[in-house]
């Protein structure tokens, strides 16, 4: 879904609507955005610096809070997913992070959390047959995944990742 406004959008709430990616370039040179509420989404950096410095946004918040005006940055956190004088970003506790610009609450992530992002980034899929042995399967410990050793009190000592090129695995 994609982020966008018409010239008569002035006033825009577009917290909690599954936006996915960054916010437009084009929007730091719009001077007739006056409140601007994108938390709650799944947006990362960069924010356009002009928007993070327009004086006229949600009050003139951005004066004070800069970009968090906008959207609380990585590692931080507010109910709305902003800066506000009722409300400044907080950063995360030690151990706990947050995944996109405007979080509402932080999360810590397990080893196998970890491991199962990894494996989507990394195209798990494509893995040979022996790599992907049950990295799906939530219910069996991470120990016996395919690629993964794991010592006797069950903390990861090696993982084997296949190279994945233009022509799969190599």
């Amino acid at each position: 879904m994609s982020l966008r406004f018409s010239h008569i959008d002035l006033r825009c709430d577009r917290s909690e609507n599954l936006f996915h990616g960054t916010v437009p370039s084009t929007f730091g040179s719009n001077r007739s955005i006056r409140d601007l509420h994108l938390g709650q989404n799944f947006l990362y950096d960069p924010l356009p610096r002009g928007l993070c410095s327009n004086p006229n946004i949600n009050n003139g918040s951005t004066s004070k809070y800069g970009c968090d005006a906008i959207l609380c940055a990585l590692g931080s956190y507010s109910t709305l997913g902003f800066a506000s004088d009722a409300e400044g970003c907080t950063e995360c506790p030690p151990g706990e992070l947050t995944c996109y610009l405007g979080s509402n609450s932080c999360f810590s992530l397990t080893e196998q959390d970890f491991l199962v992002i990894l494996y989507e980034t990394m195209q798990g899929n494509l893995w040979p047959e022996s790599l992907r042995e049950n990295w799906r399967d939530i219910d069996i410990d991470h120990c016996n995944w395919g690629g993964l050793s794991c010592d006797s009190a069950g903390k990861l000592t090696s993982l084997t990742l296949p190279l994945i090129g233009s022509e799969g695995v190599l």
